[in-house]
């Protein structure tokens, strides 16, 4: 039986924060078709990071509605969207990916970001996706590749190889664990042809895994509190996970090194706030946005309407 990997709210935020620049938001909003007056899902919301995205393009016109099996999750959503005065146009509900509590044909836009490396059916997934999108409505997932990355330090080269290697064995570590893929990202375009979308469009980003330290949009106040959080979660690998990645290649030795090192240059950084800029490090991940359009005559539409044949 796989392991469960447990997300905090806290944690989830904190990722969403600094993933995409308003620049990019920008960009999304015209792969997705987010616009004024349409009605969209976010399948497996968490905390509602993307789900608020989504409703602030629909400028004050519109309904997006948020759902994801932790109550926890829920709650931490509502409580943000409530902050940020987004109530009025977002709602969320309890559901599973594999079941959404939606009718058929009930969204111009259904989307999901971040879910379908953790389900070990990403496909069935999809498929409860195409059902509750509109006919010519979208289906977009936006997934990463950690197949894909680019990590450079002009500093330790060194721990630049080490920091490949251990990217590749967390690849498998966490498949072996958690059966979460988190190579999804480019397996998204055959994914989509499998559920019968069609006019089918593929978009790679390079995005930082970690805000840059370098990057001027960030203050010191903002750059100092997201690593002092982070270095809970770079301490917090059970001793399981240390072992299957020995497995994958990283030796416990390696592995502490690795971990030292982070920890010891995110712990300058704290002490020395200014020295952060004058760090040009990178460590970007490849994420995927894939859109899709259902269409009358789909396969999963086939074969709904001969399941509810009298």
């Amino acid at each position: 039986m796989k392991m469960k990997y447990k997300w905090t709210p806290e944690r989830l935020e904190r990722r969403g924060r600094y993933l995409w620049s308003p620049e990019l938001i920008t960009v999304l909003y015209q792969h997705l078709g987010v616009k004024p007056g349409i009605v969209a899902v976010d399948v497996g919301c968490g905390t509602g990071f993307f789900t608020r995205i989504v409703a602030k393009g629909m400028q004050n016109h519109g309904r997006i509605i948020g759902v994801d099996v932790d109550k926890k999750l829920l709650v931490a959503a509502q409580e943000i969207a409530q902050r940020e005065s987004l109530s009025s146009r977002v709602e969320f509900k309890k559901g599973n990916a594999y079941n959404l509590p939606l009718p058929n044909d009930f969204a111009d836009v259904v989307v999901c970001h971040t879910l379908l490396y953790i389900p070990g059916k990403p496909m069935k997934a999809i498929n409860e996706m195409v059902r509750v999108a509109k006919v010519g409505g979208r289906v977009a997932a936006v997934e990463s590749d950690y197949g894909g990355c680019v990590i450079y330090d002009p500093f330790d080269k060194d721990y630049v190889e080490l920091a490949y290697k251990f990217n590749r064995a967390v690849i498998g570590t966490f498949k072996r664990l958690y059966g979460a893929d988190l190579t999804i990202g480019s397996k998204l375009p055959s994914l989509f042809l499998k559920a019968g979308l069609v006019e089918i469009s593929a978009q790679a980003y390079l995005l930082p895994t970690r805000p840059p330290t370098w990057d001027n949009r960030y203050s010191i106040e903002e750059l100092v509190d997201y690593y002092k959080n982070s270095i809970s979660e770079l301490s917090a690998w059970s001793e399981t996970e240390k072992k299957v990645m020995e497995e994958y290649g990283v030796s416990r030795s390696e592995f502490d090194k690795y971990q030292f090192k982070t920890i010891k240059r995110i712990k300058n950084w704290i002490k020395n706030p200014l020295k952060m800029r004058n760090n040009g490090s990178i460590s970007a991940r490849c994420f995927f946005v894939v859109v899709g359009k259902k269409q009358q005559t789909s396969r999963l539409s086939t074969l709904h309407r001969e399941l509810v044949k009298p």
